[in-house]
């Protein structure tokens, strides 16, 4: 019965990086479909910014644009290396990517990539405890 146990377990940990991944991916397609519509529509977001009293370049759009599509890819290269090696430095560098999604002003993106963050941390503690009471 214990076997029995533990194989559930390990399927739950499993569904959770499973639940993970598919928030990064919805992260990275809000990311990567902000930047190319900022990036394409930047003189028309221009004028509506600079109607409300800010003043904007589209310059400063398309590097906001490329900025997001920098940080799509890095979250994708990430998420890339934690499903293949399960690694935590690549968990915790997807951590302060949230962060940096967050102050870059994609708030959606950076609450996601954050959860999923937390969800591939706690996965990989369970784990570690799974292992040392297998070993006992």
């Amino acid at each position: 019965m214990p076997r029995k146990k533990k194989k559930v377990e390990y399927e739950k940990l499993h569904m959770v990086s499973k639940t993970a991944n598919v928030l990064v991916i919805a992260a990275i397609a809000l990311l990567l479909i902000n930047s190319i519509m900022l990036v394409l529509l930047r003189e028309q977001v221009m004028q509506e910014i600079n109607a409300s009293g800010v003043q904007v370049t589209p310059s400063s759009l398309a590097l906001m644009g490329l900025m997001w599509l920098i940080i799509a890819f890095f979250s994708w290269s990430l998420n890339r290396t934690i499903k293949e090696k399960e690694s935590r430095i690549a968990m915790w560098e997807l951590f302060i990517l949230s962060f940096v999604a967050l102050l870059s002003g994609r708030l959606e993106s950076g609450v996601l990539l954050l959860i999923a963050s937390v969800i591939y941390l706690v996965k990989t503690k369970n784990i570690k405890k799974m292992v040392r009471r297998r070993k006992r």
